[in-house]
C-alpha cells in the first residue's frame, strides 16, 4: 500500500468517527444526532415531511458508510440534499466518501460547497487541508490551515502543522514566527530544538545555536540537541567545541553510532587517522551493517594504502547480500591499488549495473582499459563520463592526452584539455598534457611555453621535464634539452631518456 492510499484511509477513519458525533436528531437515537444549523435555521420554511426524508436517507447513509459500502451511501446523501439544499454536514459527508473512493476532484467540490454554506464549520476545511497535503497540494493546505486558525488561533496542533507545511514550501521565516508563537504558550526542548534546525538552514547560526543549548538545559539528555550543536560547530569551523558536544552525547547514548561517525569525521579531517579509524571501527561494531560507515572507513582505509583492509571491509558487507553501487566502485580502487586488473574491471562493471549513471565509475574503467591497451574502450569510457558530468576536468584532460600520445585527433585533444584548463586554469599535469598535444602537432613553440608553465608549477616532475626536453631539442635548444633531460633521470631511471642523452652526445660531436 502506498504512502498517499494509507493516507487517505486515514482521513477516511477520521471522519467514520465524526459520523457518531454528528448524526440527525429529533426521530433517530441520540447516538445518530446531526449536528445541522442549516436545517434548525430553515425549519420554518419547510415542510416536517422534508426534514423527516432527509434524515432518514442521512441515516441510511451513515449506515452504509459503517458497512463500507461507500457508492451507496453516496447515493443516500445525494438524495438528502435534494430535500435540504443548504446542509454543509451532508457535502462534508459526500467529500470524505469521494476521498475513500479516490475521487479527489469530487471530493474538493464538495468539500468547497460546504464550506459556502457553512464558514464556521472547521471539519471542511480540515478535511480538505489533510486531502491537499495527501496530494502534496502544500499552498492550498496552507490556505486552509490559516483560514482554520483565523477561529482558533493558539490551538498548538493546528500551529505545529501550520509550521510543518512552510517548512516544506521553503518558507522558512514564516516558520519561525509560528515556533515562537508556540514557545510563548508552553516552552518545550523540542521546540527549541526546530527553531535551531530551521535557523540553521538560515544560516543564522546564533540564534540556531542559542536555541540548541536551551533545549539541552529544559531536557538534560536530548542526545539529537547535542548531534546538532554539534554539527553547527563543524559548520563554524570549531572542532574543538564540536568534539565536546559529541562527547556529552556519548556519555547519555554510548550504544549511538551517528556520534562515532561525527567524530571519525572530525579526526579525519584533523589528520588524526589512527583516532578516525578507531571511531569508525567503533561504529561498525556496534551496527555491521551501516552503509555509510563502511563506506567513510574504506576511502580512509584507500587515503592509507591500506588496499587489503578495504578489499576485507567491503566484501563483508556485499555478501551479506547488500547492493549499493559505491561498494563495487571502492572495492575496484582497492582492487587497483593491489593491480589485480582483471577483478578491478569486474567491480566496476558490476558497480555500472546498479548505477550506469555514475561518471566516475565510467572514468575509472577508461583509465583500466588504457592501462590494458585498450585505447578505443578506453576513450569510450571517457567519452560517456563527460557526458554524464561534462564538468570533470580530470576526463577531459585524460581524453586529451590520450589522444596525443596516441597522435590521433590531435585537435581535438587540444581542445579537450583547454576545456579542462578552463575548469582548472593553474593544474601544471594540465599544461603538461596541453604542452604535449602541442608537440604532436609539430607546435614546437607552443609547446615549449606549455611545458615551462607545467615546470614552474610542477617543480620536479619527471614526465614533465622529460616532455619540455624533447620540446627544447625541437627547437635546437641542445644544452637546455641535455639539462632538463638529465634531471628527468636523476628522479626517475628511464631507458629511452638514456637512449635520448646518448644521442644528444652524437650530435655534440
Amino acid at each position: 500500500m502506498n504512502e498517499r492510499r494509507k493516507f487517505v484511509l486515514l482521513i477516511a477513519g477520521l471522519f467514520l468517527m465524526m459520523g457518531c458525533q454528528a448524526t440527525p436528531h429529533g426521530t433517530l437515537r441520540a447516538e445518530q444526532q446531526l449536528e445541522a444549523p442549516s436545517i434548525q435555521k430553515t425549519v420554518q420554511e419547510r415542510s416536517k415531511g422534508d426534514l423527516r426524508k432527509a434524515y432518514a436517507h442521512y441515516a441510511i447513509g451513515l449506515l452504509r458508510d459503517n458497512e463500507y459500502r461507500f457508492r451507496e451511501a453516496i447515493r443516500e446523501f445525494e438524495e438528502a440534499l435534494k430535500h435540504d439544499k443548504t446542509s454543509s454536514i451532508l457535502h462534508t459527508r459526500l467529500g470524505a466518501d469521494y476521498i475513500k473512493l479516490r475521487q479527489f476532484d469530487k471530493a474538493i467540490k464538495e468539500l468547497r460547497k460546504a464550506q459556502e454554506l457553512d464558514p464556521t464549520d472547521e471539519r471542511p476545511r480540515t478535511l480538505s487541508a489533510l486531502l491537499y497535503i495527501s496530494l502534496r497540494r502544500f499552498p492550498e493546505a496552507i490556505q486552509e490551515y490559516e483560514e482554520i486558525l483565523k477561529q482558533h488561533p493558539e490551538d498548538p496542533k493546528l500551529l505545529a502543522s501550520l509550521a510543518d507545511l512552510y517548512v516544506i514550501q521553503g518558507k522558512l521565516e514564516e516558520a519561525v514566527k509560528i515556533y515562537q508563537r508556540l514557545l510563548i504558550q508552553e516552552e518545550n526542548g523540542l521546540l527549541h530544538f526546530n527553531l535551531g534546525i530551521l535557523y540553521t538552514q538560515l544560516s543564522n547560526w546564533d540564534e540556531a545555536e542559542k536555541h540548541f543549548k536551551r533545549a539541552t538545559e529544559l531536557e538534560g539528555r536530548y542526545v539529537d540537541a547535542y548531534l546538532a550543536l554539534g554539527i553547527l560547530y563543524e559548520l563554524r569551523k570549531e572542532n574543538a567545541q564540536a568534539v565536546e558536544q559529541y562527547e556529552k552525547a556519548l556519555v547519555i547514548d554510548p550504544l549511538n553510532p551517528k556520534i562515532y561517525q561525527r567524530l571519525g569525521q572530525i579526526y579525519y579531517d584533523e589528520k588524526r587517522v589512527s583516532e578516525a579509524i578507531q571511531q569508525f571501527e567503533t561504529l561498525l561494531k556496534l551496527d555491521p551493517d551501516s552503509l555509510e560507515g563502511t563506506l567513510e572507513l574504506a576511502y580512509i582505509y584507500l587515503k592509507e594504502n591500506r588496499g587489503n583492509d578495504t578489499v576485507a571491509l567491503l566484501e563483508k558487507l556485499i555478501t551479506k547480500g547488500r547492493k549499493h553501487h559505491e561498494l563495487y566502485f571502492l572495492l575496484g580502487l582497492a582492487y587497483g591499488t593491489l593491480d589485480r586488473t582483471d577483478q578491478s574491471l569486474a567491480a566496476y562493471l558490476k558497480s555500472l549495473e546498479i548505477n550506469p549513471n555514475h561518471a566516475r565509475t565510467h572514468f575509472y574503467i577508461g583509465s583500466l582499459y588504457d592501462k590494458m591497451g585498450k585505447k578505443e574502450e578506453a576513450a569510450n569510457a571517457f567519452k560517456r563520463s563527460i557526458a554524464l558530468d561534462p564538468n570533470d576536468a580530470d576526463v577531459y584532460n585524460y581524453l586529451g592526452y590520450l589522444y596525443a600520445e596516441e597522435g590521433m585527433h590531435l585537435e581535438e585533444s587540444v581542445h579537450l584539455i583547454q576545456k579542462a584548463l578552463a575548469i582548472d586554469p593553474e593544474n601544471g599535469a594540465y599544461m603538461d598534457s596541453l604542452g604535449w598535444a602541442h608537440y604532436k602537432l609539430g607546435r614546437y613553440e607552443e609547446a615549449e611555453k606549455e611545458l615551462e608553465r607545467a615546470n614552474t608549477l610542477m617543480k620536479g616532475d619527471p614526465t614533465v621535464l622529460d616532455h619540455l626536453g624533447d620540446a627544447y631539442f625541437k627547437r635546437g635548444n641542445l644544452e637546455r634539452a641535455k639539462e632538463a633531460w638529465e634531471k628527468s633521470l636523476s628522479i626517475t631511471p628511464s631507458k629511452e631518456i638514456k637512449e635520448k642523452l646518448e644521442r644528444l652526445k652524437l650530435l655534440a660531436k
